[in-house]
């Protein structure tokens, strides 16, 4: 599971629903964040291996994570919360699409306002041509294992993870159930409740 910490808030007009302004927002957080995420995701299945390094003049790693076989998970770790955006599918939808488009204004004194989120699109884009090597393949099963989430959602997800197992379906439990309230925390709860049922 790889967590990239981004700090930049959503901005003071969010609830006013500034579309541009929350763009804009959210290419220098949440998708910044993906993008280097999945370059990490992309070099551990590419290689079977990621070597990390505390400092980088180092010559040899402070550690060496092996894949194994395992799925790799990407998660954009914001600050504040971000209401829906932070729940699986949205985030999932959002990277499909810049995958595959470009954001465009019909006023065009609002197309400056979408460049930072076609600067990260075409990040993304580039990042998909590499891991698909050439082949055919799905994008919501590219982006399957990717998602938003917030400082407060990681604190529910430790305060309940009695392993680290816990601690990964606490965190991706979205990403492969849902239960159709777009909300982590309603999610979060009903698969606890699912859980001592076992």
């Amino acid at each position: 599971m790889f967590v990239e910490i981004k700090k930049t808030p959503l901005p003071d007009d969010n609830d006013q629903a500034d579309f541009f302004s929350i763009i804009q927002h959210m290419a220098d957080g949440m998708v910044h964040a993906q993008s280097q995420a999945f370059r990490h995701k992309i070099q551990m299945e590419k290689e079977g291996e990621i070597k990390l390094y505390r400092d980088a003049g180092m010559d040899s790693p402070s550690e060496v994570v092996k894949l194994d076989g395992r799925r790799v998970c990407c998660i954009s770790l914001m600050s504040q919360e971000y209401g829906f955006l932070s729940y699986a599918t949205f985030g999932q939808k959002l990277l499909q699409v810049m995958t595959i488009a470009n954001f465009c204004a019909v006023d065009p004194e609002n197309t400056s306002k979408l460049n930072k989120i076609n600067k990260m699109a075409e990040q993304i884009k580039a990042l998909f041509e590499i891991y698909a090597e050439g082949k055919t393949l799905r994008l919501n099963e590219v982006f399957y294992d990717f998602t938003f989430r917030t400082w407060q959602q990681l604190m529910y997800a430790l305060e309940y993870s009695a392993t680290s197992g816990d601690l990964i379906d606490n965190l991706i439990g979205d990403t492969y159930m849902n239960v159709g309230t777009s909300d982590y925390y309603s999610q979060f709860f009903y698969q606890l409740k699912l859980r001592k049922l076992h």
